[in-house]
């Protein structure tokens, strides 16, 4: 039995690069992508997010499990810094550079999250691909953060606080494929902000923000499965 590729991110970049071009993610305007990708999928105008494109008459009812890739974070998104200048440190020695202990804890949050909302819509979700299993590949391809890592803030050192207008936002990109041949099914592209209240910026804060965005995207995929299954 032949499993997904380990070429999947790459798929996903050559995805981003070739149907995005220069347009940023996070403001795709649907009329300016085009309508089928060199790969034969077509750009589905009605999807929940930023950027969907699917396969014409594809069975989706053969689908009995799901199962779940290791999220994988870019070394783009893991540099959180604003606009991306030649440092990789703010004036003040302040960090955006995200820790890979929580890089972990991402990719821990994505299995468990995404897993719950599959369950709870009626899907099971397996721990090694079979027949009749679709494949969700997920990167993260970018990451605002709204005020540099917390420990390393000035703010930090000194028992203050620091105020934004929400946490930032997370840019995720997957390909959905069929476990028996490989065949990529759909590519999906979003970009989200979980709130632009003000409120104090901790790395809990920011925690909870991540872990409300996979619940999003979770539901939204159970959803959207469903949806298609019934087309």
């Amino acid at each position: 039995m032949s499993k997904i590729t380990t070429d999947t991110t790459l798929i996903i970049s050559l995805f981003l690069a070739v149907v995005m071009s220069s347009v940023t993610y996070a403001k795709a305007d649907k009329k300016d992508l085009p309508k089928e990708t060199k790969d034969g999928l077509v750009l589905k105008e009605d999807a929940e997010v930023d950027i969907a494109y699917i396969r014409p008459n594809v069975d989706w009812n053969k689908f009995k499990t799901v199962y779940f890739r290791t999220l994988i974070v870019s070394d783009e998104a893991k540099d959180a810094t604003p606009d991306k200048p030649g440092s990789r440190r703010g004036h003040l020695g302040e960090s955006w550079i995200i820790p890979e202990k929580d890089i972990v804890l991402m990719q821990e949050e994505f299995a468990r999250i995404m897993t719950e909302e599959m369950v709870d819509e009626g899907f099971t979700v397996v721990d090694q691909p079979q027949p009749g299993t679709l494949v969700v590949a997920a990167e993260v391809v970018d990451i605002y953060l709204t005020a540099p890592i917390e420990k390393s803030r000035r703010s930090y050192a000194s028992r203050g606080a620091t105020y934004t207008e929400g946490g930032g936002s997370i840019t995720i990109a997957a390909a959905l494929a069929d476990a028996e041949d490989n065949r990529i099914l759909a590519y999906i592209a979003d970009n989200r902000y979980p709130s632009q209240m003000w409120h104090k910026n901790t790395r809990v804060s920011n925690i909870a923000d991540m872990k409300s965005l996979f619940r999003v995207w979770g539901s939204k995929l159970a959803n959207g499965l469903n949806s298609v299954k019934t087309e």
